[in-house]
């Protein structure tokens, strides 16, 4: 016992360290799971706030969100030379003036200043153009109904944008509307209307049918749910 007790003397430090290393680790632990759960729980305070944003569109609107699919074999962007093995899109709407892909960003004025910041911007164009190519050979497989014209069936396009719920930044990115809150509804409603009321089911049928999950989601004044 005596030899014990002159060692812990002698060593004192050595022996508070092996003795709080363990708790030390675990505290490490519980605050990198705290720092990512607080990311986790700002994003989802931006998708709430965005959800009940476009609850207010008018009822020819219908708003998917948190939509997933994953592709066996890749969509192939020959201009980017990118292969898409899957895609999560935040919020896709479909209404008269068309579809559009809206990411979700609730970052702070230091996350915008960051090297990161075009990530959600190549996100977004990467599903949009996912989207476009699936609601495309859709079509012409004839799962979507698109209305002809004199001039043949056209394509159905696919806007993108980014809706920050806090500070908006300054830089622009190519093909990407970057929105703060109170411009996202005029964005999407602005604009000549590309499909009629037959159009936007049918393509809202399709998106539906082919979904892995969706969390919520909301059709003028009527709600979707898992």
């Amino acid at each position: 016992m005596e030899s014990k007790i002159g060692y812990i003397r002698r060593n004192i430090q050595e022996v508070a360290e092996q003795r709080i290393a363990g708790e030390l680790r675990r505290m490490d632990e519980v605050k990198a799971r705290l720092e990512t759960e607080q990311y986790l729980y700002y994003g989802a305070l931006g998708e709430r706030d965005v959800i009940r944003k476009l609850s207010d569109l008018p009822a020819t609107y219908h708003v998917l969100n948190d939509y997933r699919r994953h592709f066996s074999r890749p969509i192939y962007n020959r201009a980017e030379d990118d292969r898409i093995f899957s895609v999560q899109i935040d919020h896709i709407v479909v209404g008269p003036t068309g579809v559009f892909v809206v990411e979700t960003k609730n970052w702070s004025d230091e996350s915008l200043s960051s090297e990161v910041f075009f990530s959600p911007m190549r996100q977004v164009r990467r599903a949009g153009f996912a989207l476009f190519v699936l609601l495309n050979q859709a079509m012409n497989d004839g799962r979507i109904h698109r209305a002809s014209t004199g001039w043949g069936v056209r394509k159905i396009s696919v806007k993108t944008a980014v809706v920050f719920r806090n500070k908006v930044p300054q830089e622009q990115y190519p093909f990407v509307a970057l929105l703060g809150m109170e411009r996202l509804n005029s964005y999407v409603t602005y604009g000549k209307h590309e499909l009629c009321s037959e159009e936007v089911e049918s393509i809202v049928s399709y998106l539906l049918s082919t979904r892995m999950s969706w969390s919520k989601g909301v059709s003028g004044k009527r709600s979707w749910l898992t």
